[in-house]
């Protein structure tokens, strides 16, 4: 009897020492996984932000004015993206950086053989090759984001980056409703010459990443970053 007891006590010795030892384990982190956008600072797991920023990341600038600057800008051209790449501000290494493309969607679309293409609508499904610590937000929201027929909207391009000196090619893959084709997703640039091979048509954009102190030169297709 004494036996069992001496085992019994030797048990509970041992299983108390293991309950002490996982006591003193240090809890996760939380913010561990968590990286905040635009000067955000994770606390408990979440992003509190700064300056009007909002979203899960903190990646959605500021709305106080931005809907009335889209609906109100004049567009030069009928369709596209403006300013061209060289009007829009070349983003500068270690600096914070805030700017706005503005997007109207085709109406019709003349292709090379002289047949006139009706676009329902466009949807934007993504923003690729940004540059690394800049985020990208829509006027509508989250992407995917849609535009009717001839519909406008805004692209902010915000953030901070370290990212290689040079000239990014964004990939803005879409999908597009065809009257008497359907939907057609593509990257934008790709889709066009799908659709209209051999046009005048051009969605092409790129970033400009620049060194600080260094000048706002044009964009070199030729060398771009894709």
């Amino acid at each position: 009897m004494k036996n069992v007891l001496k085992i019994l006590s030797l048990f509970l010795v041992v299983s108390l020492a293991f309950m002490a030892c996982g006591d003193d384990e240090e809890p996760t982190d939380p913010c561990d996984a968590i990286t905040c956008q635009n000067g955000g600072t994770c606390v408990d797991g979440d992003c509190e932000c700064i300056d009007g920023y909002t979203g899960d990341r903190c990646q959605t600038p500021p709305a106080t004015g931005n809907t009335d600057e889209c609906g109100d800008y004049v567009f030069t051209e009928e369709y596209g993206l403006e300013p061209d790449y060289d009007g829009l501000e070349c983003i500068f290494l270690n600096e914070s950086y805030i700017d706005t493309v503005h997007i109207k969607n085709f109406t019709t679309v003349e292709t090379s053989g002289g047949s006139t293409i009706t676009v329902n609508s466009l949807r934007v499904d993504s923003l690729t090759n940004v540059p690394t610590g800049i985020s990208y937000a829509f006027d509508k929201g989250e992407v995917p984001v849609t535009y009717a027929s001839g519909e406008q909207g805004c692209i902010y391009i915000t953030g901070t980056t370290t990212a290689q000196v040079g000239d990014y090619k964004l990939g803005i893959w879409v999908t597009v409703d065809i009257e008497g084709i359907g939907t057609i997703s593509n990257e934008a640039s790709a889709l066009i010459d799908q659709v209209a091979p051999n046009s005048d048509l051009d969605f092409a954009y790129y970033l400009r990443v620049r060194a600080a102190g260094t000048q706002c030169t044009a964009v070199d297709t030729a060398n771009a970053i894709e």
